[in-house]
């Protein structure tokens, strides 16, 4: 773990001016925040960064329950082989869980999964208690 001695020990005599008259509080809080957004937490936010892949975990959580895709893509006015290939990608990072019943497929929202990346991203951004 880094110090504000090693950190102030690094910098130019200007920018050590500036931090130890000014900045030496913020340096050593910095340094003691310690945000945890693991890789998957990253992958989950990015696979959600598309807006269609948000509008299906918004309209599914707000439903909260399981939903055949054919009823998704209706509902979202987005043709099937999209739905499916958006499906994939949710999956792939625990987002939705996929159930087959014959050829029916239905998916339901992990919420846990999406709450905690967003629950670690407010704390990252100092918008949520810790």
């Amino acid at each position: 773990m880094k110090t504000v001695e090693d950190v102030i020990s690094r910098l130019g005599p200007k920018c050590r001016e500036l931090i130890e008259s000014r900045y030496l509080d913020v340096l050593r809080e910095l340094l003691n925040t310690s945000i945890e957004l693991n890789d998957r937490d990253v992958e989950v936010l990015k696979v959600l960064a598309n807006p269609i892949r948000l509008r299906m975990v918004a309209l599914m959580l707000r439903i909260a329950k399981p939903l055949p895709l054919c009823i998704l893509a209706e509902a979202l006015d987005i043709d099937i082989q999209s739905i499916i290939y958006h499906v994939k990608k949710l999956r792939s990072v625990g987002i939705l869980r996929e159930h087959g019943y014959g050829r029916l497929r239905i998916v339901e929202v992990d919420k846990d999964v999406v709450a905690n990346a967003f629950r670690k991203l407010l704390i990252l951004l100092n918008l949520a208690p810790r």
